[in-house]
């Protein structure tokens, strides 16, 4: 038995290309029942309130309580900051499908108010954190640049993408003979 409070599955590794521009949401989601075969796992839409280890039981706010052999919790994931002060406050968190749509119409809004403004501001993409989907995010920002460049009429040398991070290195969990070809792979695609 599966309990999801959505009907689809979403490739969450992938919603860094939904941010840049690269693909279309519904790309990366699919019907629960493309994944998991319904002939062998019953799938309940539905949210959970409350797990009761000692009865074995899970709450569901809409269809109650159900009980389990076994339980597996699988949450996803959260947005981390790595300790890059304001990126809570003021940044678009790569977290989910409404999410990564908002980065998507900002980062096209400000080109297309460039027009009118000419504030270069408006043309300078700031990202929090270098470390692997950031630097993904960084990767397909940097390879969509050139059709928002022609989409939305603005001089490329204007542009600035600015990644912040508080450690010294990028890509900080990988090894540094990696972590330098990312880089140097970015900055050459990025001229």
């Amino acid at each position: 038995m599966i309990v999801n409070k959505n009907d689809y599955h979403c490739e969450t590794t992938s919603l860094h290309e939904v941010a840049a521009g690269r693909i279309e949401a519904k790309k990366i989601c699919y019907p629960v029942s493309y994944v998991v075969n319904p002939r062998l796992t019953t799938f309940i839409q539905d949210a959970v309130m409350k797990v009761n280890t000692d009865n074995q039981t899970v709450t569901l706010q809409k269809h109650g309580e159900i009980s389990y052999d076994y339980l597996l919790i699988a949450l996803g994931f959260e947005p981390e900051s790595f300790g890059v002060e304001g990126v809570y406050e003021y940044a678009f968190p790569i977290a989910d499908i409404p999410a990564v749509e908002k980065i998507r119409r900002h980062i096209e809004t400000q080109f297309a108010k460039w027009q009118d403004e000419q504030k270069d501001e408006l043309l300078t993409i700031v990202v929090g954190g270098a470390g692997f989907t950031s630097f993904e995010f960084l990767g397909e920002l940097t390879n969509q640049l050139p059709s928002f460049v022609n989409r939305y009429h603005v001089p490329q040398e204007k542009v600035r993408i600015i990644c912040i991070e508080s450690s010294p290195d990028v890509l900080p969990m990988f090894d540094r003979k990696l972590a330098n070809y990312g880089t140097k792979k970015t900055r050459k695609a990025r001229r």
